[in-house]
Order: C-alpha cells, then sequence, then structure tokens
C-alpha cells in the first residue's frame, strides 16, 4: 500500500503543475487549458456520471465548463486547487441543469440515489483482496447518499475536508463530525484482516478506489 507521505506528494506535485497552467490559461494561453481539460476529463466525467448517469449529459456538461471558462479566462481568478474548483464547477452546472431538464427519464434516475458502485466498475487485481473489496464494496453502497459522496471525493479525487465541504455545500466541521460514524460503517464486516489494516482504514480506502474505473 502507498504512504499517507506518498500520497501528499503526488497530491502536491500534481497542484504545482495546474496552478502553472491556470495562470498560463488566465493570460490567454488555450494550449494550457487544453492540457488542463487532458489532465482532469476522466476524473471529472467519473463524478459526473455518478450524479447524473447519463454519457451525453455528462459530456455535455464538461466541454460547456471548459467552454465557459475560457470565455472567461481574463476574468478568472487564482485557484488554489484546481481539480476543486472544476468539480465545484461541473457539479453545480449539472444539478441547475438537471432541475430545468424535462426529461422525464432524466429526473427519475437523477433525483434517486446516486454514486451506487458496482463490482464491475473496479479492476480486478490483488491491491487488496477480493473478500476485503466486497466488503468494502457493500459497506460503501449502504452510506447514505451525501457520505458516499464524500467519500468517493475524498479518496477517490484524493480532497481535503475543506475542498470537499465546498463542492458538497455543506460545514467543514460537519464532515469532521461525520467521519467517525463513517469510518465504523466502512469497517462493518472486516472481521478477517489484521487490526493494523482496520487503524489504517483511510489507506486501504484510498487503495480501494485505485481500482476504480475511469469508464467514458
Amino acid at each position: 500500500m502507498r504512504s499517507k507521505r506518498d500520497n501528499l506528494t503526488l497530491v502536491s506535485s500534481d497542484k504545482n503543475s495546474d496552478t502553472v497552467l491556470w495562470e498560463k490559461v488566465r493570460s490567454g494561453n488555450h494550449e494550457a487549458l487544453a492540457e488542463i481539460f487532458k489532465l482532469h476529463y476522466a476524473g471529472l466525467f467519473a463524478y459526473g456520471i455518478k450524479i447524473v448517469p447519463f454519457h451525453d449529459f455528462v459530456r455535455d456538461h464538461i466541454q460547456e465548463l471548459f467552454l465557459t471558462i475560457w470565455q472567461s479566462h481574463d476574468r478568472l481568478s487564482s485557484v488554489s486547487n484546481i481539480k476543486a474548483y472544476l468539480l465545484v464547477s461541473l457539479r453545480r452546472l449539472m444539478l441547475k441543469s438537471r432541475k430545468s431538464t424535462p426529461t422525464e427519464d432524466l429526473n427519475e434516475k437523477g433525483n434517486g440515489d446516486f454514486l451506487i458502485f458496482e463490482q464491475g466498475e473496479f479492476v480486478d487485481r490483488e491491491v487488496i483482496s477480493s473478500q476485503i473489496k466486497e466488503q468494502l464494496l457493500e459497506n460503501i453502497n449502504a452510506l447514505p447518499n451525501k457520505h458516499r459522496e464524500v467519500v468517493f471525493l475524498r479518496f477517490y479525487h484524493d480532497l481535503s475536508y475543506r475542498e470537499i465541504a465546498e463542492i458538497v455545500e455543506i460545514k467543514e466541521q460537519t464532515i469532521k463530525n461525520m467521519m467517525p460514524g463513517v469510518f465504523s460503517k466502512l469497517r462493518n464486516g472486516l472481521t478477517n484482516i489484521k487490526r493494523d489494516d482496520l487503524n489504517d482504514l483511510d489507506v486501504m480506502l484510498f487503495e480501494f478506489f485505485t481500482l476504480f474505473k475511469r469508464n467514458f
């Protein structure tokens, strides 16, 4: 398993690269925007399709987001985390559009449970055992919608609680307060693994979500 220090190093490097590209976009560099699009498209799609399960709807809104960024590039502010900025922007854009979309099927699927994960969405690789993977999947899907969204943003998108709070529009302290209960529920049924692994559940969750496929 990768360590928390390795994870922080990767995140810091990605943010530095993004910041340089973002400043170029603000200066009118279209190639920099194309690079940001290439770097973040898969992650944006993975998040968007879990909120509204329609491929064309998600693709169209990612395109709309980047078009809007380009059209307003000279008015953009500096951003500390481009990934978080893009995710919160896409979420707001999609939810606003979903409310005004008359399609009955879209409304029906979009207003129920979202961010439900299936076994086939994860690569079959022994980073963690199949037994633990299946139990984690069951436990994650048993969480309320908002809790699943926080878990996905934290352990797949590697965001801080402060950044997650901005995206899901709840207080950071609320997220911190609810996480012990979330971890307790995620531990359910994990009886045949070492206690050290249970104590390092956050690392295990990072590893779990490295197996998530980006189907777009």
